[in-house]
């Protein structure tokens, strides 16, 4: 099926991208700025041109770039167009979500946080490829506790790295614009991965792609109580944590069975129910195509 991704530029709807490389043929991509001059005119002239089956939409919540409502409906003119929401959760993205449904620019939203709160017209999760995660030779599963993203300063998820860090008790790696497969062999080498599951307002909680890239790494999860995780997620096959003294004794005192059955429960799941094919089909079916 031919699939044409009309994204911001950057590496993580890349990442997407490659989960319907997975299981379907090679998808095309064209980009936009958030910020600076909107890309319409060659936007739509790609999109013509290439003649998609499907049209996926990766944007920003708000943006000069962005593409205009005109634009938008033009393209679910061309084909099938769904809007894909890696923050759905959070508010600020709310009234762009309202302001696409009442101008009818998509066939359908779908928010990749797990919530069930977003005003959007499928919950879900992130497709990601696995292929990536299943390189040979398998590394050493030699950090205890490893974590890797953006360091924010500030923040909650900066004061509990720190505190854990601190303590020797995490290995932190920042998260740049580094290869992903490097990001990847990082979460393969932890035994463990930390996660903090707020937004980015930090007013609500949602499953970040770090939930899914866990289970494709075979790492047990160290996930925030609230998080919704839990309703996609058998809660036997992750660790909640409540406050940074909790987070402590997990890391401090499971068991290498306790922590080895949790990954591979949360890898099972991944893979077996949440896998690309899965995700990408159940939109289709909803648009109507197989």
């Amino acid at each position: 099926m031919r699939a044409l991704f009309v994204t911001s530029e950057g590496q993580e709807p890349a990442t997407v991208m490659s989960g319907w490389s997975y299981w379907n043929e090679p998808c095309r991509r064209v980009t936009f700025g958030i910020t600076g001059a909107k890309n319409d005119v060659k936007i739509l002239e790609a999109a013509k041109e290439f003649s998609p089956d499907i049209i996926f939409y990766i944007g920003g919540a708000q943006g000069a770039g962005l593409p205009t409502i005109e634009t938008l409906r033009a393209l679910r003119n061309i084909a099938k167009s769904i809007s894909l929401v890696c923050d759905a959760t959070d508010h600020p993205w709310h009234p762009a979500l309202i302001e696409y449904k009442e101008n009818e620019c998509f066939d359908l939203q779908v928010g990749l946080d797990g919530s069930l709160e977003a005003p959007v017209d499928m919950n879900t999760v992130t497709p990601l490829d696995p292929r990536i995660y299943d390189t040979k030779p398998s590394p050493a599963r030699d950090i205890r506790c490893g974590f890797s993203g953006q360091q924010s300063t500030k923040t909650v998820r900066e004061m509990l790295i720190s505190i854990l860090e601190s303590k020797g008790l995490i290995m932190v790696r920042p998260r740049t614009s580094a290869l992903y497969g490097d990001y990847a062999m990082f979460l393969r080498h932890c035994e463990m991965v930390f996660n903090v599951g707020l937004t980015g307002t930090a007013e609500r909680l949602h499953i970040k792609g770090r939930v899914i890239e866990s289970g494709l790494a075979g790492a047990a999860l160290l996930e925030m109580e609230g998080s919704p995780a839990d309703k996609w997620f058998p809660r036997k096959s992750i660790f909640f944590y409540r406050t940074v003294e909790d987070a402590e004794k997990i890391i401090r005192h499971a068991s290498k069975n306790e922590v080895a059955d949790k990954a591979a429960m949360l890898s099972e799941i991944v893979r077996t129910k949440y896998n690309p094919q899965k995700i990408y089909g159940e939109m289709l079916e909803r648009v109507g195509l197989k």
